[in-house]
């Protein structure tokens, strides 16, 4: 019982991800696995010649294909409207109308429309079901359906000028897996108004509806892989014949499954049509797993193993790791940043036999640069993809910065406007080159006389300057001989430009007249 129990806990989790992401590749695919190079196969020439080719034999075919699967055409759809939630809205009286397209190749047709009366209070409103039927259900390509939740009348009997709430839902072939299975699925409603939708998250409280499913066929049930009488009828006899047989090996026990007919993944449920086609699509799907083939006379065995070299390290876009999760599905257009990908590229020829391959067989040209994400040296945030070609590591005094601390300095009312323009001139020469321990201010000091000591000079803010180093002295953040050391500096700047000495002392002189002046007046 403990061999079982360690089984379980090492193959449970990876099979209910691999499930997981099943589902989700049928509601959202992001690729064709009949588009990969492993899946692809030549497409065989006709044996007839081209010249026997008729139009003719288009129509016939069809005739005999729908006289042969007529009983499964004979579908029933039973919807279940199961209540509505998170209504915010307060309506007396609402008016929820539900229509059911279907689309082939050449047209949209509606298939059938109804609509209930319900009440605006937040708890489920539960409502009664619809069947609907169609002849010729499976040959549509789409289905789509469309809810409208709107009032109907104000109390002076007129049209209501509020926005209606509606969703417009998508589903897939009626035939797909994902929605043959009887379940409840909720479909969010967003404000018809595009002002509303705009500003409308994925992540909010949303209004949404409940639904459920139910599919019904008269004659036996749908048939989960899609494979019509005449498509098995073209798989060769001889991959029919060999079954596959799947053994998984963890903690020393070991499961046998029941031998599977044709080569179809058991996660995925893909139909690879051969055992090389099954055994590339197990080694590039499923990492978490390792697969060993032994071709046997009457089966193919392939031993499961857990692979414990899986880091379980993300691969895609690595913006996502560090956003919000549902902050990929905004509505509003996004930059996304540049990626390399191999297009091309020239492997070893396949062995006949379907046999995996070593890994250092595989090996092909790596990509660096572009599954990193980057942070900010001083925020430490990740730099999104609107700021990846913006040099900011270097930029330590932004210009909202700057602005923001000249006006927090401006703010000051005990201070006169010498002290605000030398602390102005100083918390930015400051940030500029980043200093911020006191061990640097005696050098940092000695680069701002360097640097603004004409500055300071011109703006007449030499007597500020003596206070401003003060000040440094009194907390105790340099030395009496620092101190004196940048006033020298200063002093000296005067001695070397004469321009600046003159400058000076005209300054000097109109200080002392205007306090000769106030002297007087009092």
């Amino acid at each position: 019982m403990g061999d079982v129990d360690v089984f379980y806990r090492i193959f449970g989790k990876p099979t209910l991800i691999y499930k997981y992401l099943k589902t989700q590749h049928l509601v959202s695919p992001l690729f064709l696995h009949r588009n990969l190079s492993y899946i692809r196969t030549k497409t065989d020439k006709p044996k007839k010649p081209r010249s026997v080719f008729r139009l003719e034999n288009f129509q016939k075919l069809k005739q005999e294909r729908a006289t042969k699967n007529v009983r499964e055409k004979e579908v029933d759809l039973e919807l279940f409207v199961l209540g509505l939630e998170n209504m915010a809205l307060e309506y007396e009286e609402m008016q929820l109308k539900i229509e059911i397209f279907g689309r082939n190749s050449s047209e949209e047709v509606l298939l059938d429309s109804f609509s209930y009366r319900c009440n605006g209070q937040n708890y489920p409103v539960l409502l009664s079901s619809k069947r609907l039927k169609k002849e010729g259900f499976s040959d549509l390509e789409q289905m789509h359906l469309s809810f409208i939740i709107c009032q109907e009348k104000d109390s002076t009997g007129s049209e209501s000028k509020r926005p209606r709430l509606l969703t417009y839902k998508a589903l897939f072939k009626p035939f797909a897996l994902a929605f043959s299975a009887d379940a409840e699925y909720h479909f969010p409603l967003h404000d018809s108004s595009a002002e509303s939708r705009a500003g409308n998250m994925i992540w909010e409280a949303n209004p949404y509806i409940r639904l459920r499913f139910k599919w019904k066929r008269k004659h036996g049930s749908i048939d989960k892989n899609g494979l019509t009488e005449d498509n098995k009828e073209n798989i060769n006899k001889e991959q029919k014949a060999k079954k596959v047989l799947y053994y998984y090996n963890a903690g020393g026990h070991s499961v046998q499954t029941q031998a599977m007919a044709g080569f179809v993944c058991p996660w995925c449920n893909i139909d690879g049509r051969s055992i090389a086609v099954l055994l590339m699509h197990l080694k590039h799907n499923h990492f978490r797993f390792k697969f060993s083939h032994v071709e046997k006379p009457e089966y193919h065995c392939v031993e499961v193993t857990v692979n414990e070299h899986f880091d379980g390290s993300f691969a895609g876009n690595p913006q996502r790791t560090a956003l919000h999760p549902s902050s990929n599905r905004r509505r509003r257009p996004l930059r996304c940043l540049s990626k390399s990908e191999v297009i091309v590229w020239n492997n070893k020829k396949q062995r006949q036999n379907g046999e995996l391959e070593d890994d250092s067989e595989h090996q092909r040209p790596s990509i660096f640069g572009h599954q990193r994400l980057y942070y900010h040296t001083g925020t430490c945030m990740p730099i999104g993809s609107e700021g990846i070609d913006v040099d900011s590591e270097g930029e330590n005094d932004p210009e909202w910065l700057q602005t923001k601390t000249q006006i927090m300095i401006d703010e000051f009312t005990d201070v006169n406007s010498g002290e605000k323009e030398m602390w102005k001139m100083w918390n930015l020469f400051k940030m500029k080159h980043n200093f911020v321990g006191d061990k640097q201010m005696p050098y940092a000091l000695n680069q701002f006389v360097n640097s603004s000591g004409g500055t300071i000079v011109q703006r007449q803010l030499v007597r500020n300057f003596l206070v401003h180093v003060s000040g440094f002295f009194d907390f105790g953040v340099i030395s009496q001989y620092r101190a004196l050391r940048a006033i020298c500096d200063l002093r000296s700047l005067l001695v070397k430009d004469p321009k600046l000495k003159t400058d000076f002392s005209s300054s000097v002189q109109k200080q002392i007249d205007f306090a000769k002046e106030q002297l007087k007046q009092k």
